[in-house]
């Protein structure tokens, strides 16, 4: 199960019946298109930033894999083939939580073309899979242009104060608390250096690894006062 799945599953979600959360989407219909794109008259409600970051980061490394395999042309190594099967059922699994049926569809062909030895079926669809993937990745990611290369004192210092609060809800393993403040930062466009940062959280508290987050942010925000964050920590709880 990839980490995108795994977490709203965790968090209490049944996948088999999710209609939304935070904008994201699962269509179900009787007939869905061959072609990796959808039709016309489909529409896409917003997803919101901190799924869409999980996603793009599950995705591009199974893409880097399915790559990876697909320029050698080595499907009949045992060790490739079980890395594609894992990587197009996560990709199935993921894409469909996301809405994009479509890709789903064929990611379970081509899951099923692997566990049956189907050569000729993943090699004229893997290709065509890998670019709509691709798109699809590309079309979630922020442009490197929306990127704000400067923050304000206001930013940095509120930037400051929430990393504290996560830094402290994970000494407690509070994941709650951590959780949303890191999907509060998330809808703010902030400079490159900033967004890997919260991408890195974001992963480390997918996997529940706490000690992980608390030591990035021991170097990030060395400087805490407790009092600010217990002030910060407990207007979010507040608000639960």
């Amino acid at each position: 199960m990839p980490r995108f799945h795994k977490n709203l599953t965790n968090k209490g979600y049944d996948l088999s019946t999710i209609t939304g959360h935070q904008g994201i989407i699962q269509m179900t219909r009787n007939s869905v298109p061959e072609e990796n794109q959808p039709p016309d008259n489909l529409s896409q409600p917003a997803i919101d930033p901190y799924f869409a970051g999980v996603f793009v980061s599950d995705a591009s490394k199974a893409l880097a894999i399915l790559e990876a395999i697909a320029t050698k042309n080595d499907y009949g190594n045992e060790e490739n083939m079980r890395a594609y099967i894992i990587n197009v059922h996560g990709m199935k699994s993921a894409t469909a939580v996301m809405g994009r049926m479509d890709l789903a569809a064929t990611a379970g062909q081509l899951e099923m073309a692997g566990r049956e030895g189907n050569l000729e079926l993943i090699l004229s669809k893997t290709p065509a899979f890998i670019r709509a993937l691709r798109a699809f990745v590309e079309e979630l990611t922020p442009p490197e242009d929306d990127a704000v290369e400067e923050m304000s004192d206001e930013d940095k210092a509120r930037l400051r104060e929430k990393l504290l609060v996560i830094k402290t809800a994970c000494e407690e393993y509070d994941e709650s608390t951590a959780d949303e403040v890191i999907s509060e930062l998330n809808k703010t466009t902030w400079p490159k250096p900033v967004r890997e940062l919260l991408n890195q959280i974001t992963e480390y508290l997918l996997h529940c690894d706490f000690e992980e987050i608390v030591g990035v942010l021991a170097c990030a925000c060395p400087v805490a006062t407790r009092k600010s964050v217990r002030k910060e920590e407990d207007e979010v709880k507040s608000n639960h």
